[in-house]
């Protein structure tokens, strides 16, 4: 975390110094905006220095005396300061809180909080739909079946509902490139990490791997699930467990299909789908377009459902552990 906050500190540094060059390069050296630049600039590189951020440092401002000790200071700068600028710890308080990401520590907040943080982020009364998936596909038309889904749900759905992905290559990485133009979707990685693609916005829950997989299970209303191995099980067990809508895409095989210990009661028709449709999602042989229909139908049923829940109790549904939605 430290290391995290040291690099956005050390970035928007970096810019405020950039700017100040180009202002101070424009003004004149008597005039009062290249005096403020200047000032300006030594703080920025005292706080670079000082914090160990920067070792290339200009050498009229690689001081090795405070400031105020230093002979013309006090008519540079007003004793520390001049108007409009802070001292140096106030300014670099400032640079701090612009480096600071919009989250409080992890370290400080449970997994509960930090999914109730992040759904209120994503607006409160959204349906949040989790995507959980493989790092590779399993299926051998696994990849064309994310692909159709993501294009379809994607147009098919409204604002009120948010795509939420664990930032991962493969499936979850071809729903977000595929889903419209990426502004619904939504990427949960732990802090310090970013996607490794550049399709919907990064958001940062947990210090781990397993802490963000914790965050993950609680934030969702319905998870969908295409092949995966034993991560992917552990997460819509959890889900399951507390009563989010869990709908595996069976013919993408691995956990979806109840491998690695997948919940057996998520595999049975869910409430929402026909038999035809639930069908759909199992066969192998089934038409690529048939079968994305059928969930993107059987999604639809469930955003509905939660839609009418969040109506009916005035907030979005917040099943306990163990309860199961109703039909």
């Amino acid at each position: 975390i430290l290391c995290y906050h040291r690099n956005k500190f050390h970035g928007v540094a970096m810019e405020e110094i950039v700017r100040l060059e180009q202002k101070r390069g424009r003004a004149r050296p008597d005039s009062a905006e290249y005096k403020d630049s200047k000032q300006r600039l030594r703080i920025l590189y005292r706080e670079l220095k000082k914090h160990y951020y920067c070792q290339h440092i200009p050498r009229e401002f690689n001081e090795s005396t405070p400031p105020r000790a230093r002979a013309g200071d006090e008519e540079e700068a007003g004793v520390g300061a001049v108007d409009g600028v802070g001292t140096t710890d106030q300014m670099g308080t400032e640079l701090h809180q612009a480096a600071e990401p919009s989250m409080p520590a992890s370290t400080e907040e449970t997994a509960q909080k930090a999914a109730d943080r992040l759904r209120h982020s994503l607006g409160g009364s959204a349906t949040i739909v989790c995507i959980l998936g493989g790092t590779e596909f399993r299926g051998p038309d696994s990849e064309s079946l994310v692909k159709a889904f993501a294009g379809k749900f994607g147009e098919a759905i409204g604002s009120g509902v948010k795509f939420v992905t664990g930032g991962m290559p493969g499936v979850q990485e071809a729903f977000a490139k595929n889903c419209g133009d990426g502004s619904k979707v939504w990427n949960l990685l732990p802090v310090g990490q970013t996607s490794s693609y550049s399709a919907g916005t990064d958001v940062h829950g947990g210090t781990g791997l397993e802490e963000r997989k914790t965050i993950f299970g609680l934030i969702g209303d319905i998870y969908i699930t295409i092949g995966g191995g034993p991560g992917v099980s552990q997460e819509a067990s959890a889900a399951h467990m507390r009563g989010a809508a869990v709908v595996p895409w069976m013919r993408t095989g691995g956990a979806s299909c109840g491998m690695f210990n997948f919940p057996n009661s998520a595999l049975q028709k869910s409430p929402f789908a026909t038999r035809a449709q639930w069908s759909l999602l199992a066969s192998m042989t089934a038409d690529v377009e048939d079968s994305t229909k059928a969930l993107v139908t059987i999604v639809q049923a469930c955003i509905r459902r939660e839609q009418i829940t969040e109506i009916e109790h005035g907030a979005p549904s917040r099943r306990p552990a163990g309860s199961l939605p109703s039909t």
